[in-house]
């Protein structure tokens, strides 16, 4: 399957080099994604996040496509907080690579290649439009909170759900630091980048533009 990733950051010339076609690389990405995100499991609840973020049963989930690739993919068990980051699992050598292939992931892997893999490049990078509440530190990991604000017609329930969002984000960081030493942000997917049409769910294309502040 085809996804779409924000920012495509990938490195197409490592692609080819190193993976017989797209899928084995996929393949390879959803292994890692799912390994990292069991780890990210441990040591913080996201199933949890349901309940603490609709109790009362308003705040309506992301707009979202199947080929999205943060969404659609994620292993944290929850509708609103997903691992934003990209996994350039092309970056890894080829004994790393057969392993992931073989669905063998040890702790040295991610002691010795996190970084590599999950980091963009430059200082900072947008995730999603180039404005400043998408603007994360790159060596870090990508948190987002994301709802639909579209089905939200109160200003005071947007308040709440921002609210429930902070506390959220406080006990994620909470939780991680000092267990995994890399150091964390959190970005806010409204859904108001997205647009429905007759054709179905679209991306605008200020979205889907990668944009990277070295």
């Amino acid at each position: 399957m085809k996804y779409n990733y924000v920012p495509d950051t990938y490195d197409r010339d490592l692609i080819k080099e190193k993976f017989k076609d797209d899928d084995e690389f996929l393949k390879c990405q959803l292994e890692y994604k799912k390994a990292f995100e069991s780890i990210l499991n441990k040591v913080y609840d996201f199933s949890g996040i349901d309940e603490k973020v609709n109790s009362d049963g308003f705040v309506p989930k992301p707009i979202t496509d199947a080929h999205f690739f943060y969404h659609q993919t994620s292993n944290l068990h929850n509708n609103y907080v997903f691992l934003r980051n990209n996994f350039h699992v092309e970056k890894l050598d080829k004994e790393d690579i057969e392993n992931l292939k073989n669905g063998i992931i040890t702790q040295d892997l991610f002691n010795r290649t996190l970084p590599d893999v999950i980091f963009e490049g430059g200082d900072e990078t947008f995730i999603g439009q180039p404005i400043n509440k998408n603007l994360v530190k790159s060596k870090s990991i990508y948190f987002e909170f994301g709802y639909n604000e579209y089905d939200v017609d109160d200003y005071e329930l947007v308040e709440q759900i921002e609210s429930k969002r902070d506390q959220i984000f406080k006990e994620i960081e909470e939780a991680i630091k000092g267990k995994i030493g890399i150091p964390l942000s959190f970005i806010t997917n409204d859904s108001l980048s997205t647009m429905l049409n007759e054709d179905g769910l679209t991306t605008t294309q200020d979205f889907i533009k990668p944009s990277i502040k070295n």
